[in-house]
């Protein structure tokens, strides 16, 4: 229904966000495949221009709705993500699905997930001992939802976690126009995690002023901006792919360790000229 429902509608610092976009950041030097495991095929974004002989990084990326939603409105993210030289995955909402994909993967391989989807990825980081390190976007704790099978979260491998929230997911606003937000309750936090292996090592970033879904692509995040859930107010194309890199930017330095080092938590205020 979920996916029915999407297709339906077919730094630090207060830093400038003009000044975010590196000019070697082309999503047209990035391709849309498909590869096929046991018969089930899953879409994958690769740079085009990167050497072919070269073994680049896996991501999977575990999209929202538990990873029912399609990828494709997430295009620009992936795309973006994966010109940093990285082969991105869409995962499957199906875990023995996805294992398939993951016993054809190096180890060199990270998850990476959105909403309700971290949790998909954190199950599956569990059946990998290889996978160390977790990227979860806007964490939200649907293994909670049903009352009646909760699900208790396990996290058996992964060292290394960064939380990437976007603040107005989280925030209550009562003028001009009342709104809840759009993860009013079950937000995964670094407190949780910390309860479910206190051996983690967890950083935080936290985007003000963007929302829940600011992530996806305009039409799909102009859509919840003027329903479900409110991204910035600023809605020009430009601004929200400058937002999308300043994501794709962060994820890469964390896991090339180059950004985020001994801060529990930093925030980013990403400020219009």
């Amino acid at each position: 229904m979920i996916s029915i429902f999407f297709t339906m509608i077919s730094n630090a610092y207060a830093l400038n966000i003009n000044n975010l976009v590196p000019k070697s950041v082309n999503i047209n030097n990035v391709a849309v495949n498909y590869e096929t495991y046991d018969s089930h095929k899953f879409t994958v974004y690769k740079p085009c221009t990167c050497n072919v002989d070269k073994q680049l990084p896996n991501i999977i990326f575990y999209t929202g709705g538990n990873s029912y939603i399609p990828p494709y409105i997430y295009t620009n993210f992936l795309k973006t993500l994966a010109s940093y030289d990285y082969n991105v995955y869409a995962a499957d909402s199906n875990s023995e699905n996805n294992e398939l994909l993951y016993d054809n993967l190096s180890d060199n391989t990270y998850i990476l997930g959105h909403s309700s989807g971290c949790i998909n990825a954190l199950n599956d980081s569990n059946n990998n001992k290889y996978i160390e390190t977790a990227i979860l976007l806007d964490p939200v704790k649907s293994n909670e939802l049903n009352i009646f099978s909760k699900k208790t979260l396990k996290i058996k491998y992964l060292k290394n976690i960064l939380l990437l929230n976007a603040e107005k997911s989280y925030n209550w606003k009562l003028l001009p126009q009342f709104r809840i937000p759009f993860i009013p309750v079950l937000s995964l936090t670094e407190k949780d995690l910390k309860k479910i292996n206190d051996k983690l090592c967890i950083k935080k970033l936290t985007a003000n002023d963007f929302g829940h879904c600011d992530i996806l692509d305009n039409l799909y995040s102009d859509f919840m901006h003027n329903s479900l859930s409110e991204g910035n107010n600023n809605r020009d194309k430009l601004f929200l792919l400058k937002y999308i890199n300043w994501l794709a930017m962060s994820i890469d330095c964390y896991i090339k360790d180059h950004y985020i080092y001994n801060e529990t938590t930093s925030t980013i205020n990403i400020l219009e000229e």
